[in-house]
Order: C-alpha cells, then sequence, then structure tokens
C-alpha cells in the first residue's frame, strides 16, 4: 500500500511532554505530532475509539493517536456506478433552498433524482469502512438537497411528509444499517470524513487541509465546518489526559493523586485551546450568509422513504424521523462531561426544549445529550458508554492508601474525597471551569449566528423572506399583548438551552 498520512500523537506521551507542547503559540495543533505513516491499511482508525476502554481504563491504541478522527484520510469521491451519487451530487450545486419547481436548475435536478437516479446496490461496500462512510455522506447531502430545495411548506401541517424518491433513500438506509447511524446529514458526515489533505506530504496541519463537500460552496460554510473540525484534533491529547488520570488511578498511591492533578490542569489548558479555536468561527463565517443560505439545508424533520418496507407495517414505506447535523453530536465534547462527571440531567420543572422546530416537545438537557449520541458514529456511542462504566464507583477498584473509602477511577469522586485545599480538587475546579467558559463561548456564538440573524431579515428575493415577515407580524402581536421583548421566538428557547448547559457545567464545581 502508498503512503497514509494519518493524524499521530507521538507513540508515548506524559504529563510532562503534553505540558511542553501545549507551552507553544496558540495553534489548533502542531504539524509535528501529525505526520505521514506507511500503514497496511487505507484506514487504520477501525482500531476504534471504543477500545481505548478496558477493564482497567483506557488502553493506549489508535483512538488516542487520531481521536475522533479517522486516522487516514477519507475517501473524497465515490467510483464505479457508485459515481452516479457524486455527479448528481455535483449537479446540485448552485441550487438555493426554498426555491421549489418553479425554478427551471431545481425543476430539472429534482426530476432527475426522481426519474433517473437508479436504485444501485452496496453490498459490495459492506467490508469497506472508508467508502460505507463516504457513501452516507453523499447520499445524506443529496436528501437534504433534494427535501430543501423544494418550495417551502409547514411540515406540521397534514399531507405534508416529504417522500425520498427511491434511488436515495433505498442505498442510504442500506448503507446506515451497515453503518448503525440514522439515514440523515450528521455532524460525522460534514465534520469527522469530509476533508482532504492539499498536500499529502505535507501532513494534517491548518493550512494544509480543506472541507470536501458543502451545500453553497461559499467560504462561509467550509470554515465552519472546518472550525469544527480543528476542535477535533485536539481529541487525542484530551484522551491522553484522560488515560494519564485513568491509569495514575489503577496504580493506587499517593503520587498518583499529585499525577492526576498535574494531568488535569493541562487538560484545564487544553479546553481553553478548544475554547479559542470555537471563537475563530467569526474569522470567515458570515452569520448571515450561515443562518439564511447555509443553515436550511441542515434541518431534519419527518421522511417517508421511497421502496423502504417498514418492518412494522409492511403495507407502506418506512418513516423517518431525525434532526439533523450538531455540533452537540461531537464525541469529543460529551467524553469531556463524561470524564469530569457532569450532570446534565434536568432539574424539575426546568425541562426546556432544545429545538425550536418542536416547541413544546418533552426534551430537556439530559434528553438532548442522550439524543445527540444516536447520531455519532457506532464506536463513538460505545466509546461513551464505556468511558461512563469505567468511571462507576465499584468494590472491585483498589482504593488509594490514603483514601481508603474510595474505590473509583472517576476525578470527580476522588476530589470529592480530598481535602478542600488539595491541589487535585483545585485542578479538577480548574478543568470544569475552563468547560464552562467553553461553553459560555459556544452560547455567544450560538446566539450571534441563530438567534440574532432571526431577527434580521433575509436578502432580498430569497424564499424566506414571506414566512420571516409573518412571523414578524405575529411576534409583534404578541409583546403587544405580553408588554415583553422576544417572548415566544425560536431562539429564546435555544438561549435558554444554553443557558442551562452552562449552569449544569458550573453545577459540577466542588466548594
Amino acid at each position: 500500500m502508498g503512503v497514509s498520512n494519518s493524524i499521530l500523537l507521538p507513540d508515548s506521551t506524559s504529563s510532562d511532554d503534553l505540558k511542553a507542547s501545549l507551552a507553544s503559540p496558540v495553534r489548533p495543533f502542531g504539524s509535528s505530532s501529525f505526520k505521514p505513516k506507511p500503514t497496511d491499511s487505507d484506514d487504520d482508525s477501525e482500531t476504534s475509539a471504543h477500545q481505548l476502554v478496558s477493564d482497567r481504563g483506557l488502553d493506549s491504541d489508535l483512538g488516542l493517536r487520531s481521536g475522533f478522527l479517522p486516522g487516514s484520510p477519507p475517501v473524497c469521491r465515490m467510483d464505479g456506478s457508485w459515481a452516479r451519487w457524486e455527479e448528481a451530487l455535483d449537479a446540485a450545486r448552485g441550487l438555493e433552498p426554498g426555491r421549489g419547481e418553479e425554478d427551471e436548475d431545481t425543476r430539472q435536478w429534482r426530476r432527475m433524482i426522481r426519474e433517473e437516479l437508479p436504485v444501485l446496490e452496496v453490498d459490495a461496500l459492506e467490508h469497506d469502512i472508508a467508502r460505507l462512510r463516504r457513501a452516507h455522506l453523499v447520499l445524506a447531502f443529496l436528501m437534504h438537497f433534494y427535501v430543501h430545495s423544494g418550495k417551502l411548506v409547514d411540515e406540521s401541517m397534514p399531507n405534508q411528509l416529504e417522500k425520498i424518491p427511491k434511488g436515495i433513500a433505498v442505498p442510504l438506509c442500506a448503507v446506515s444499517k451497515l453503518l448503525d447511524m440514522p439515514p440523515v446529514l450528521t455532524y460525522a458526515d460534514t465534520v469527522l470524513y469530509n476533508w482532504r489533505l492539499i498536500n499529502p506530504a505535507d501532513g494534517f496541519t491548518p493550512e494544509n487541509i480543506l472541507i470536501e463537500t458543502t451545500f453553497t460552496n461559499t467560504p462561509s460554510e467550509e470554515h465552519f465546518f472546518k472550525t469544527s473540525l480543528l476542535v477535533e484534533v485536539l481529541g487525542p491529547t484530551c484522551l491522553s489526559l484522560m488515560k494519564l488520570a485513568i491509569d495514575e488511578a489503577i496504580v493506587t498511591d499517593t503520587l498518583s493523586v499529585t499525577r492526576i492533578a498535574s494531568s488535569l490542569l493541562v487538560l484545564a489548558t487544553l479546553i481553553d485551546r478548544l475554547r479559542d479555536v470555537v471563537e475563530k468561527v467569526r474569522d470567515h463565517c458570515d452569520p448571515a450568509i450561515f443562518y439564511w443560505q447555509i443553515r436550511p439545508w441542515f434541518h431534519g424533520g419527518q421522511r417517508e422513504m421511497e421502496g423502504v418496507v417498514d418492518s412494522k407495517d409492511p403495507s407502506r414505506w418506512l418513516i423517518t424521523d431525525f434532526g439533523g447535523p450538531s455540533a452537540g453530536q461531537s464525541t469529543l465534547i460529551h467524553s469531556l462531561d463524561v470524564f469530569l462527571g457532569v450532570d446534565h440531567r434536568p432539574h424539575p420543572s426546568q425541562t426546556v426544549s432544545s429545538n425550536p422546530m418542536k416547541q413544546g416537545a418533552p426534551s430537556g438537557e439530559e434528553t438532548f445529550m442522550a439524543r445527540m449520541a444516536v447520531y455519532m458514529p457506532s464506536h463513538h456511542r460505545r466509546f461513551l458508554s464505556e468511558l461512563a462504566a469505567c468511571l462507576e464507583n465499584s468494590s472491585k477498584i483498589t482504593t488509594f492508601p490514603s483514601l481508603p473509602h474510595v474505590a473509583t477511577h472517576s476525578v470527580r469522586s476522588l476530589a470529592l474525597a480530598t481535602p478542600a485545599t488539595s491541589d487535585l480538587r483545585a485542578s479538577y475546579n480548574d478543568c470544569v471551569s475552563a468547560l464552562g467558559r467553553l461553553r459560555s463561548t459556544h452560547s455567544k456564538v450560538a446566539l450571534l449566528y441563530i438567534v440574532s440573524q432571526s431577527r434580521h431579515p433575509p436578502p432580498e428575493g430569497s424564499a424566506y423572506m414571506e414566512g420571516w415577515l409573518e412571523k414578524q407580524k405575529l411576534e409583534a402581536e404578541k409583546r403587544q399583548e405580553s408588554k415583553k421583548a422576544h417572548l415566544g421566538t425560536g431562539g429564546t428557547d435555544l438561549a435558554k438551552f444554553l443557558k442551562r448547559c452552562r449552569e449544569r457545567t458550573k453545577d459540577a464545581l466542588i466548594d
């Protein structure tokens, strides 16, 4: 095989090594740790992230070398008969959301999808994980293009269920079943498996990566996805620090407590670097372009999958109901919550929907976090589950001699068991505070790109202008009745949800 441009950390990494690497000027990652590597596999990520967890904690594995990204560059284009999907996707570029078939280009493309795109078999892809991922990405993009290029409709009204043509629906459902992922566009599609190297010889550096597939071909959309990708690149170091802490818990001596505290201090610094990367989304992603031209393509909803029989009712086609891609689907951020023991369960009477599209839905923070896991790659879901199990209190775990009543791998439990003035407790709180700062920055970004933009009109001629004007009229009437500004807007619901997430993180601080 040729050279695979793997994303690699050094084979052995100490807390001191990580401290030294973080002392360098703030960059998403250092090029020295990410070099091309000869391999016998096109995708060495299949020694999957969930295998990091065993009965004794986090195992050293390729997951520590590439994090939640694939170990080698993703497949960028399907070949053979499946190239028909790529050609259909190429033809969709330039379509605008909500135009409907009154637009000639949209009409012709949608007709081609319905009448000319064949139902292609995917059995030959079963053991080719890299091409399966590309197939899921392309088919999911095609489905979202088909749904959102149509005329705007109120999906809450009867008989408004969008039927997905069988040329997309059948292979998408088949590929999704093989991957154990939902048949909809996900964060994994748009970020984890959606990049390529400009010059393979230069390896994985910020300047040497491009986002492969977008809806709009705009710099704003590419930068939006690339920002999340650069966050994920810090994942290997985060996982290494978690491993160091859990491994020290196995050693069971007083020195281990000191070493865990040191690892947590480095992790806090790293979380602050995650925050720096998130904040830089503003550099090249225009909020108005994001809200009115990019974000409309993301929405999920109920879909009827033509040609896919419903196993519960063979007389009808399968109906699916999923959301779209979201940074909330990042396994990295969830793993930090699990590792630090941040509890996102909603307090009584404080449940709030995180989805402005589904007002009144019984959905709180815990429900949201669990729902996001459904959209993750299956080995990422297993990783989170096994990490949580690893950190639970267990009588099988040897206790610290200095903490005879503690039996846990959980850094939070250890911190709670140490004196209030201990370095471990201070380091733990530093980590939680850093995670809180990350969430505050994310909230500001979300409010700027969603809540704020919802109050500004769409571009002249946009398919969304009529709906926006009607919404403003309704909101004006509500404000007049309630005498309170912004009451009842979808953005307000999002703001409440983000606030709850920040509060739950702050609650994890130990007094």
